[in-house]
C-alpha cells in the first residue's frame, strides 16, 4: 500500500460510550455524513450497529441510498435538502428527510410521499430551515405528512455561549406545542449543555483518535549544498544531504498547504517535509537511518492532528474529510461489545 489510514473501531466504541453514559443509545443519532468523516461509513456503521446504535445521519441522497441498500434496520436522516426527483427514490425505505421550505411540503403531500420528514429551524446560523415566524405555517402541514421530528443547528457552541443559549431559547419557545421527536445538540452542545430531548447528534467526539495516516519510503537520493527540491524550488540546500521521496500527495488529502511547515515520524524520530507537496508524492530531508520501505507516520492522534489543522488554518474536520479514497483504510478491533 502506497498510503493507508489505520482506523481504530474500538477507540470509535469508546467514545459513544462516553455519550451512552449521558444518554441512551436509542437516543444517540450518529452522524457519518462525508464517508463517517472519512474514516469508511460501511464500517463505521457496521460497528455501531453492533454497539447498538440505530438512527444515523448523513448530508446527501447518494450517502443515504448506499447505507440504505447494506443496512435495513436503521433509521438514516439526510440533513441537507434533496432534489424533488429524488423524493420517488426513497419511497418505501429506511431513509428520512430534512425540509427547510413549505414549497417542499406541499410538493410531499401533493405527491403522497410516505417517508418520515425532520423539519429545520433555522434559529440563527442562517443557512437552512424555516424561520421562526415561519414555523405556524409549516404545522399546518403535521397529519397531514409524515412529520416524525423537528431540529436545528448550534453554529457557536464553543465560540458564543450567549448566542448559543440564544439559538436553544429559540428552538425550544417554537417548538414547546409539539408532541414530535426533537433535536438540538450537535459533539460540541452535548458536553455543555443538558437540552437532550429526543435525539442528540454525534458527529465529529466520535472520531476522536479513532483515526493514523501513514505513507512509505519510495526513494531516497542524496543532494548538494545549495540544490533545490520540488515544484518551483521553494526548498534549497543548506547543506549536503539525503532526501527521501514519500507516497502520498494532495490528491491523497495531505494538503499542499503542509509544504515546508511540517515534520513527519520516520523510526521514531521527526523528520521535516521539504518542497512543495505534490499530487502523489512528497519530500522529506532525512539522515542514513531512513531506508526505501520505511513507514512514514503522518499523524497518530488527535493532538498531531489538532497541530496539523492549524498549520492549514483549518478544522480537523476538514482534514479527516480531505483524506481521498485512493488512502487504503485498515480496520483494527480487538475488545469484544459489551
Amino acid at each position: 500500500m502506497r498510503a493507508y489510514a489505520k482506523i481504530n473501531l474500538d477507540k470509535l466504541i469508546d467514545n459513544v460510550k462516553k455519550v451512552s453514559d449521558i444518554v441512551s443509545k436509542e437516543k444517540i443519532m450518529a452522524v457519518v455524513k462525508a464517508n463517517a468523516y472519512g474514516h469508511g461509513d460501511i464500517q463505521v456503521v457496521k460497528k455501531l450497529i453492533e454497539f447498538g446504535i440505530r438512527t444515523f445521519a448523513v448530508a446527501t441522497f447518494l450517502e443515504a441510498k448506499r447505507l440504505s441498500e447494506k443496512y435495513k434496520e436503521i433509521d438514516i436522516l439526510i440533513l441537507g435538502e434533496i432534489e424533488k426527483n429524488q423524493f420517488k427514490e426513497i419511497e418505501n425505505t429506511n431513509i428520512l428527510i430534512s425540509i427547510s421550505n413549505i414549497q417542499d411540503l406541499k410538493y410531499i403531500q401533493e405527491c403522497g410521499l410516505k417517508n418520515r420528514v425532520h423539519l429545520k429551524l433555522d434559529t440563527g446560523m442562517n443557512r437552512l430551515g424555516f424561520l421562526a415566524s415561519e414555523i405556524e405555517e409549516a404545522k399546518k402541514y403535521i397529519g397531514k405528512i409524515n412529520i416524525e421530528g423537528i431540529f436545528t443547528h448550534l453554529s457557536s457552541v464553543e465560540s458564543d455561549e450567549e448566542f448559543t443559549k440564544k439559538q436553544i431559547d429559540i428552538f425550544l419557545e417554537a417548538t414547546k406545542d409539539l408532541k414530535i421527536k426533537k433535536h438540538i445538540l450537535n459533539s460540541a452542545g452535548i458536553k455543555r449543555y443538558e437540552c437532550y430531548l429526543d435525539y442528540v447528534r454525534l458527529g465529529i467526539d466520535m472520531y476522536t483518535d479513532v483515526m493514523s495516516l501513514y505513507t512509505k519510503v519510495v526513494h531516497i537520493h542524496s543532494i548538494k549544498k545549495g540544490e533545490k527540491v520540488g515544484y518551483d524550488g521553494t526548498f534549497v540546500a543548506k547543506k549536503d544531504t539525503k532526501i527521501a521521496t514519500v507516497s502520498i500527495g494532495y490528491a491523497d488529502g495531505y494538503k499542499r498547504g503542509f509544504s515546508n511547515k511540517v515534520e513527519v515520524e520516520i523510526n521514531s524520530r521527526k523528520y521535516k517535509q521539504v518542497g512543495n507537496v505534490c499530487m502523489d508524492l512528497m519530500m522529506v530531508e532525512v539522515d542514513d537511518n531512513v531506508k526505501v520501505g520505511d513507514i512514514v507516520t503522518l499523524f497518530k492522534n488527535n493532538k498531531e492532528l489538532m497541530a496539523l489543522a492549524k498549520i492549514a488554518d483549518t478544522i480537523t474536520y476538514e482534514i479527516f474529510t480531505s483524506i481521498s479514497l485512493r488512502v487504503d483504510r485498515i480496520y483494527e478491533e480487538n475488545k469484544a461489545l459489551q
